[in-house]
Parts: structure tokens; sequence; C-alpha cells
């Protein structure tokens, strides 16, 4: 029997949800690499940021309010930074999530005693519920299982903008 002859929906899902998982965890490895050495690098610049307050501080100059200037803005760009990184730390557990959630319906799709037993569905949809830290997860899980569509749900949780979704300086 050839490929085309046994073919069978619940595999070719699981499959083409293992290469979602796949290239979704690809990404966040190589993306991983990447943002460590930038971090490392943002923190050495935080890091010189008082040590170049006291030098200037040291000098005594009378004139050293462009000095002061330019330790203000890299300050400030360094704080942005933070917070960029943190966005990327937000993004990274969303992905793992999505990441574990589709191995879990990948799971389920693969059992046929499960398949049509609405308390397993019940069970993952829980799941998945539970697995959201943000507002803005909820109100597009909600939006979603009401049947809107994704630009919709997209649309809607814009629209509401929660600010408990915020990023803090940590």
């Amino acid at each position: 029997m050839n490929e085309i002859d046994s073919f069978c929906f619940r595999q070719e899902s699981e499959r083409l949800m293992k290469l979602c998982m796949a290239q979704m965890q690809l990404s966040l490895q190589q993306s991983d690499k990447e943002v460590e050495k930038l971090t490392s690098s943002f923190q050495e610049l935080a890091n010189i940021c008082p040590q170049l307050e006291t030098t200037i501080k040291q000098l005594n100059l009378t004139e050293h309010i462009e000095i002061d200037a330019l330790h203000e803005k890299m300050r400030q760009q360094v704080n942005q930074s933070i917070v960029a990184f943190q966005f990327y730390d937000r993004l990274s557990q969303q992905l793992n999530y999505v990441i574990n959630n589709l191995e879990l319906l990948s799971q389920l799709t693969q059992d046929n005693t499960n398949l049509a037993d609405e308390s397993k569905w019940l069970e993952l949809r829980t799941h998945v519920l539970k697995s959201y830290s943000m507002e803005s997860e909820h109100l597009i899980f909600q939006a979603i299982m009401a049947g809107k569509d994704v630009p919709e749900a997209i649309q809607l949780q814009q629209t509401s903008s929660q600010p408990n979704d915020d990023i803090e300086l940590f």
C-alpha cells in the first residue's frame, strides 16, 4: 500500500502539528542564543552607566552638561533595550505554551477513544485556558471559543488593551 492509499487525517494532522512545534522550538532555540548575547551586552552597558556617572563627578568639570546628557541618553537606551528583552521573554513563554498545547492536541487526536470524548476536549480547553497568564490571552481564547475568526479575535483584544499586559522593569 502506498502513502496515498493509507492516508489518515489524524496522522496527517499529527505530522503537521509536530512540524509546527518543531519549527517554533527551533526558532526559539536559535533566537535564545542571540538574545543571551544581547542581554549580556546590555547588562555590561548598564554596569558602565554608574561608573560613567562616578567618573564625571570625580573629574569635577564645570562644563559637563554635554557628558551628562549623553550619559542620560545611554541610560534611557539601556532601559528601553531591557524592556524589549522582556517582550522577547514573554513571546518565548507564549510560544512554549503553544508548543505544549499542540502536543496535547496531537495526542488527543491520535486516540480513537478520546477523539469523540467531549470531556477530553473540554479538559484540553481548560488546560489551554489555565496556561494563559495575561488578560489579552483570555480575551482571544474567549473570542475564538465563541466562534470568532482569528482577525476578529485579535481586533477584539487590541481594542480592549489591558494594562495588566504591560512590561515592567525588574
